[in-house]
């Protein structure tokens, strides 16, 4: 989502009704949120006894993110070298 946002939405403002980045922005907070408190009782991460929940575990969650997307539209937007003649 940090990639959609840098390369499409944010040009368009906040606003969802503009195109803007405000949804791909809720669906990031949402997922920070699920990182933060965790998967609950009914889940493979209980069943097996690995909570990894808390406040660290979403701000890794979200640099992990912002930061594949730092990698991967530096990588994007390399110039293609041109072959020698």
């Amino acid at each position: 989502m940090a990639t959609a946002i840098r390369t499409v939405h944010a040009p368009n403002g906040p606003w969802v009704t503009e195109n803007g980045w405000e949804y791909p922005a809720v669906i990031i907070a949402t997922v920070g949120l699920i990182a933060d408190v965790g998967p609950g009782p009914v889940s493979f991460d209980a069943a097996l006894g690995s909570d990894r929940s808390g406040p660290g575990w979403a701000i890794a969650a979200l640099a992990a993110g912002v930061g594949a997307s730092a990698m991967m539209l530096r990588d994007w937007q390399r110039p293609v070298p041109q072959p020698e003649s």
